[in-house]
């Protein structure tokens, strides 16, 4: 129900925020003040209300719009790939760089296969090119997910969880046991996400493996694909087997924020004790 509102929301910013809509509102604000007079600006309020209302639902303007946001997507996911490749570990930039020269290669491959126009594969090799960039993204979450369940090992969680079973177990004041029981309930919803994020951490190995072997079986078949349309398939099945990532990308991120938000929590409510 919120998404369509936030949608909206986004088409009116980028429609007031367009700079031919600044230019209109300074011109409009800048004959007020040298004729000293409203009516510049009673025109330019009237041109303003038409073009939020009708000009940003207009079709032309939301592709425009649409456009804008992936080129901005894009923009960001480059950054962030740029910034993360300098904390990666050497074991995922080998792997990535192994991908990218397989990659390389079966786009060479393809210019030699005669049943193939070469004229006709830009579109193949941007879905190629568009796989390995998705894999440093797997790359870059499954290292996170893995410095994370390493910091926090699971028979801690657990520990917890039996400390404050045990101890509602003996306990009578009313006061303890409340305390004990929220400490309860917190210390089970850490292990329900930690279960999620070790189980995201290992089927996301399993689909980088996938992927580099998928790449080593296209390469090996390359030269024998009879027709684009065949080439077309194998990678459409490729990059439907990651698209999932971007979604996984933002759980993740949201979950270790607040899994990060309650540990500090916890150590306050240590340290208070102490």
């Amino acid at each position: 129900m919120n998404e369509p509102k936030t949608k909206s929301v986004s088409l009116l910013q980028r429609a007031f925020l367009n700079q031919y809509n600044m230019i209109l509102l300074g011109t409009s604000g800048l004959f007020a003040a040298t004729t000293q007079s409203w009516l510049p600006l009673i025109v330019g309020a009237g041109a303003e209300v038409l073009w939020l209302v009708l000009g940003a639902d207009s079709s032309v303007f939301k592709r425009w719009a649409a456009i804008q946001q992936h080129r901005e997507d894009e923009e960001r996911l480059t950054a962030r790939h740029v910034e993360a490749m300098k904390s990666l570990d050497p074991f995922y930039l080998q792997r990535y760089a192994g991908l990218q020269v397989t990659a390389h290669e079966i786009s060479e491959l393809s210019k030699e296969n005669q049943s193939l126009e070469a004229n006709l594969l830009d579109g193949e090799m941007n879905k190629l090119a568009e796989l390995v960039k998705r894999y440093l993204q797997m790359a870059i979450v499954h290292q996170r997910l893995g410095s994370f369940l390493g910091e926090t090992r699971r028979p801690s969680i657990e520990h917890d969880i039996e400390h404050c079973e045990s101890g509602l177990a003996r306990e009578k004041n009313s006061r303890l046991r409340s305390s004990l029981e929220q400490a309860l309930t917190l210390a089970k919803r850490r292990l329900a996400q930690h279960e999620q994020l070790e189980a995201s951490y290992k089927s996301l190995g399993v689909e980088m493996d996938t992927l580099e072997k998928s790449f080593a079986f296209l390469k090996s078949q390359i030269l024998s694909v009879s027709s684009r349309e065949e080439l077309n398939a194998e990678l459409d099945q490729l990059v439907n087997g990651v698209s999932t990532i971007d979604e996984l990308d933002r759980e993740t991120e949201q979950m270790l924020h607040e899994l990060r938000g309650q540990r500090a929590a916890s150590a306050s409510r240590a340290a208070l004790k102490a």
